[in-house]
């Protein structure tokens, strides 16, 4: 290859290595024997949309329409973590305190409202929420978490207005309280379905009403084993 036809691919090249170099590090690291197997955990089956899949693909699909990735990037540390991970933190930071029954630890330092995964690139939805811009444009709940009030009430306001007359802003703000809504669904645990239901040909359940059915038939002095298989 002559000189020329180099400099003719040098762009090219330099573009591939770039890729390359950017999806290795986004590309989340095995398991280490001694953590927890975030894997494993992506392998749960689970119902999601009327469809049964894995808890993996629930976890990127949720990540990726809340902040356009697969995986997020932390970057107080500068690392990528999987989305199995995200999603599994955030079910063990309960928004609601009658959650503390079932992960106890995560209600106390709600760890999944420190990260900074969502997209924000609105100038004036910014200012509105207090925040300065950034790059990766990436924020976290617990930086606009005063402001949330102010998002759900102009949701309600904007959900009254016909699309075509919306403007930017109302789009963006629309977009970050349905993100944040699904977060705070898979907080709640009403989000996705992962207990079967011990009944044939019924759906599953969500974790948080499974857990309250045990529970309350608890409190009625009945032995219940939520996993129990009528045969």
């Amino acid at each position: 290859m002559n000189t020329n036809n180099l400099h003719k691919y040098l762009p090219h090249i330099a573009v591939g290595i770039a890729v390359l170099y950017v999806g290795f590090q986004m590309w989340p690291r095995a398991d280490a024997a001694n953590e927890f197997h975030y894997h494993d955990f992506g392998l749960l089956p689970v119902l999601d949309g009327g469809r049964y899949k894995p808890m993996d693909t629930v976890a990127r699909n949720n990540l990726m329409i809340i902040t356009h990735r697969q995986a997020y990037y932390d970057a107080d540390t500068g690392e990528y973590h999987s989305a199995n991970k995200w999603l599994l933190d955030v079910m063990t930071s309960p928004a609601d305190p009658d959650m503390k029954a079932i992960c106890p630890n995560g209600a106390r330092t709600h760890p999944a409202w420190d990260y900074k995964v969502f997209r924000i690139e609105n100038d004036e939805l910014l200012r509105e929420l207090g925040l300065k811009m950034r790059d990766r444009l990436r924020y976290s709940i617990n930086e606009f978490n005063h402001k949330i009030g102010f998002i759900e009430a102009n949701a309600y306001r904007i959900r009254n207005v016909p699309g075509k007359d919306r403007s930017l802003f109302d789009v963006k703000l629309i977009e970050l309280y349905e993100h944040l809504h699904l977060c705070i669904e898979v907080s709640r645990m009403y989000a996705p379905r992962v207990v079967p239901d011990p009944e044939p040909n019924q759906p599953w359940k969500p974790l948080r009403v499974a857990f309250s059915e045990m529970i309350e038939k608890e409190r009625e002095g009945e032995a219940v084993d939520p996993m129990r298989r009528r045969r």
